[in-house]
């Protein structure tokens, strides 16, 4: 990226951003490839340098040139956590009951990737017909306030989803997030 910057630097952004463009057919390459998300490389991979859904909220209040959240966007590792586990563990699961319950199938997504932007990225947990699947596997009632507030997104998780539906070109979103009992439940 840093020689991109540098190539570019006396030329304006548009020039930029007109020659990092993506195809149609390489967004749609790159979400087939990585449907398999956090357990696929080149999804990782393909993140690298990327400001992705779930990270967008930070990225719009970070005021320092380096630092955590940069490292993160550059490949950097967070501790997998146990609420990481979890989610991943849980997440087919959540997906399957969504799909029962809205009567509709649920497909994977891969790592989509904005096509004038390329720069920026997200990965729904899944799409339905119209509409983007996003699923929460919060540990405890506790910490349900960080996913939703009054019965609404809390302002990370609406722009995650938000921009998700941007780079889908989808106009609904589905915001799913599993009882902390889920397991004993299936709510």
């Amino acid at each position: 990226m840093h020689t991109l910057v540098l190539e570019y630097k006396e030329n304006s952004c548009d020039r930029f951003l007109e020659k990092i463009a993506l195809s149609d057919a390489d967004v749609y390459n790159i979400e087939k490839v990585t449907r398999a998300q956090h357990d696929s490389t080149l999804w990782h991979e393909l993140r690298y340098g990327r400001i992705t859904a779930s990270r967008a909220f930070e990225f719009s209040r970070c005021k320092t040139n380096d630092g955590t959240l940069i490292a993160l966007i550059m490949g950097g590792k967070l501790p997998d956590t146990l609420a990481m586990k979890r989610g991943r563990t849980l997440e087919d699961q959540v997906r399957k009951t969504v799909s029962i319950k809205l009567g509709k199938k649920i497909n994977k997504c891969g790592l989509i990737v904005s096509k004038m932007h390329p720069m920026i990225a997200g990965s729904p947990d899944g799409i339905c017909e119209n509409s983007i699947i996003e699923i929460k596997c919060p540990t405890s009632a506790k910490t349900l306030k960080k996913y939703v507030c009054d019965g609404k997104l809390t302002q990370k998780f609406y722009l995650q989803v938000q921009l998700q539906m941007y780079l889908t070109g989808l106009k609904k979103g589905y915001y799913c997030v599993a009882d902390s009992d889920y397991s004993e439940n299936k709510m």
